[in-house]
């Protein structure tokens, strides 16, 4: 199965940098969480949203660049595996101008009942619209 790729742009804006002039890490980890999130309800219905949900298990992060105010961002992200309850997100964030990779990023979800609250496999029908069909 081959992944679809969703993309995400924004201008980096004052609130964004730090003492050092570049864009403060935690940013970063919102970006990726809001990406994320942005994706799941591109491909998602309502109905679907509000029964279920994901918890974040692990976060891996790789800063690669800096980037500085002004500079337009380019978010891009796809489901990379699915197993049981578990999905391995990836997130690749770019200089927009230059295509330079400052950041990468994989994010392991774990699939939950939220009425519940529990973990639960996660249905065909909830991965295939992440999916190109063959």
């Amino acid at each position: 199965m081959q992944p679809k790729v969703f993309t995400q742009t924004r201008i980096v804006v004052d609130a964004d940098i730090d003492d050092l002039h570049h864009v403060n890490n935690l940013k970063y980890i919102e970006w990726v969480l809001e990406v994320s999130e942005k994706h799941w309800h591109s491909e998602t219905s309502k109905s679907h949203r509000e029964k279920f949900g994901w918890v974040v298990m692990e976060q891996h992060i790789y800063y690669k660049k800096a980037a500085y105010l002004g500079d337009e961002i380019l978010l891009k992200t796809w489901i990379d595996s699915v197993d049981g309850a578990k999905s391995l997100r990836k997130i690749q964030v770019f200089v927009k101008e230059s295509q330079q990779l400052i950041l990468e990023a994989e994010t392991l979800w774990c699939f939950v009942d939220l009425p519940r609250l529990r973990p639960l496999r996660i249905p065909d029908e909830v991965v295939a619209p992440f999916f190109e069909s063959v």
